[in-house]
């Protein structure tokens, strides 16, 4: 089976970057279900239940800024819509169950993190490194550094 690559090494972490709009991320709370395009579904098949993802909401070009806007955690395998009865359907026929664990209202500026974790650069054109995703593997080391600046921030 082939695992998502972090770091360059060929390795299963089980967290994850999951990559959403803010009009989404409103959709996938209320559906308790993450959508993902047919491109994304290699990729969606290495999820196993239990992985952990940071919410990362786009900029929706550049309406807003870069944000963290939760941590959920996957579960069960993925399901291809038999029957496609919406736009959003249409779109997005890969679905994976969640919990939502953290919720962050308002989301938190994702410039927090940059310079701090290896998936991105800290360069001016850091997201590039997240644009045509959905699903990004991070590292455990990531995750990690994350949540407890997450845990900085809130206090």
């Amino acid at each position: 089976m082939d695992f998502p690559l972090v770091n360059n090494m060929q390795e299963r972490t089980g967290y994850w970057l999951a990559i959403t709009s803010r009009g989404y991320w409103g959709k996938i709370i209320e559906m308790s279900t993450w959508g993902f395009s047919e491109k994304h579904s290699k990729r969606v098949e290495t999820v196993k239940e239990g992985d952990m993802a940071i919410v990362y909401l786009t900029a929706d070009g550049g309406r807003y800024p870069s944000s963290v806007g939760g941590v959920v955690e996957f579960r069960g395998k993925q399901v291809k819509l038999k029957e496609q009865t919406t736009f959003f359907d249409t779109l997005y026929p890969i679905r994976l169950k969640i919990s939502v664990h953290d919720l962050f209202e308002p989301p938190l500026g994702f410039k927090h993190f940059i310079g701090k974790v290896s998936f991105v650069g800290s360069g001016k054109n850091w997201g590039a490194a997240l644009q045509g995703q959905s699903l990004k593997p991070i590292s455990e080391k990531d995750y990690t550094i994350i949540m407890r600046e997450i845990e900085r921030i809130m206090v």
